[in-house]
């Protein structure tokens, strides 16, 4: 009964969270509602070094201001595999230390294990008369199990989601770019077809036989003079290979 609030959490609070933050923040208001508990924080695991998760409690001399404290048990212990299952810390050195801490040098140091790996700790601070029973421990140890089984699951969905928003922006700017690269195709198509009429419409206007030919000696244009001079219609010559009778003039 003393433990409800943070095993209520396992049951129904931990699977709404979306967030490592939420995880974090949830577990550690849930653990300030326990008998004799002031404070919590969450160190996360990264290597060798800590960054702080969520932090909360009525005194912030209590509450850690950085994810590295110097001697700190929680934090060696949890580097060098010796806290297996939660523990009773009864003289915290860092919360010794702080000036407004008075009794409040206990914490109990919750290990959070996911897939056989520690990757951080749960500290719950209160004072000696509060400390955790080896019952109560054990509860702990399987509470801090689910809250790291919560946390590896939630960064995993950010991770998935950072991934989709990034494939979104990728195929956002692909669909941008290819709806410019067709706009750009459709601007030269019309340039080229402006040019072509007005190209068409000198030919046709000039009072002198115009003929255009390509590389392999194709007939390409044959203005209406060029049909009044040489006899040929537009239509029959335009396309066929240029005749080389023409050379010797009408």
């Amino acid at each position: 009964k003393k433990l409800q609030p943070l095993t209520q959490l396992c049951l129904d609070g931990l699977n709404r969270c979306q967030t490592a933050i939420e995880v974090g923040r949830s577990a550690v208001e849930r653990g300030l509602k326990l008998p004799g508990v002031s404070a919590g924080w969450i160190f996360l695991r990264n290597g060798a070094e800590f960054a702080l998760l969520a932090a909360s409690g009525p005194l912030p001399e209590l509450q850690p201001s950085q994810g590295a404290c110097q001697h700190c048990t929680c934090q060696r212990r949890l580097l060098d595999g010796s806290m297996e299952s939660a523990i009773n810390i009864m003289d915290c050195g860092r919360l010794a230390a702080a000036p407004e801490a008075g009794r409040h040098r206990f914490h109990a140091s919750i290990p959070l294990i996911s897939e056989g790996a520690a990757i951080g700790v749960l500290n719950l601070s209160g004072s000696q008369e509060h400390s955790f029973t080896d019952e109560e421990l054990q509860t702990l140890t399987g509470v801090g199990n689910q809250i790291a089984i919560a946390l590896t699951r939630a960064t995993l969905h950010e991770q998935l989601e950072r991934k989709v928003a990034e494939r979104t922006r990728e195929l956002q700017a692909e669909v941008v770019e290819r709806r410019e690269a067709e706009l750009a195709a459709r601007r030269a198509a019309d340039d080229l077809l402006r040019a072509n009429q007005r190209t068409s419409s000198i030919l046709e206007a000039s009072p002198v036989a115009i003929i255009t030919v390509d590389r392999a000696g194709t007939v390409l244009s044959w203005n209406h003079p060029a049909e009044q001079i040489f006899g040929f219609p537009a239509e029959e010559i335009i396309g066929q290979p240029y005749p080389s009778a023409l050379d010797d003039g009408p």
